[in-house]
């Protein structure tokens, strides 16, 4: 009965002196807590709006323009900063070939980590409307990420239709995201 009682408090008396909580930070147990800021009410509808203007240059050159919602985090500590950007939205283009145009709607889905500022990997995945020859498309594109500034390679895989429009693509997008001070910031109380 001795033993139990003194592993009791052995248990009670550690947990106590080693991990002070309160319900807003995470402790461990040296101490130690993330501070979270300007953390939004929904990730999904993010922190921040996104402007992005974009040209692709392939099979069939396309100018895009896309508004959509962005989710922007950072994290810093003793060893520097690591940001992550995941965005969504949609955006209309105008695509031509040789003297033909056509209309497209898009939707778009992107995560950007940030390890090694300022480059960053991209992973982006559209989905193409083609208006005018009613062709539906899905573009993976992958690539390196400037903040502002998108270098990505892409391919359009296409659902229906005879002729795909578009095949292989290097993208050139700059964007611009409005109200960037609330995107949320993490940080140690100490490094």
């Amino acid at each position: 009965m001795r033993v139990l009682i003194i592993l009791l408090l052995i248990v009670l008396t550690g947990r106590t002196i080693s991990a002070q909580q309160t319900d807003t930070l995470t402790a461990h147990r040296d101490s130690f807590y993330i501070i979270h800021e300007d953390v939004p009410k929904s990730k999904f509808l993010g922190n921040s709006w996104n402007i992005a203007v974009a040209r692709n240059f392939g099979y069939t050159s396309e100018m895009n323009l896309q508004i959509g919602r962005t989710y922007g985090s950072s994290f810093c500590g003793g060893a520097g900063c690591i940001y992550t950007m995941k965005s969504w939205g949609a955006g209309f283009s105008l695509a031509r070939k040789t003297g033909r145009s056509a209309n497209t709607i898009n939707a778009f889905r992107e995560y950007s980590f940030f390890y090694f500022p300022p480059y960053s990997l991209t992973f982006r995945g559209d989905y193409v409307y083609d208006l005018t020859n009613k062709v539906h498309y899905l573009r993976p594109s992958a690539g390196l990420n400037l903040f502002y500034i998108d270098l990505l390679y892409n391919y359009s895989f296409k659902l229906n239709g005879s002729t795909n429009l578009f095949k292989h693509g290097f993208t050139i997008r700059l964007k611009y995201f409005h109200k960037i001070k609330k995107w949320e910031k993490n940080y140690p109380n100490r490094c």
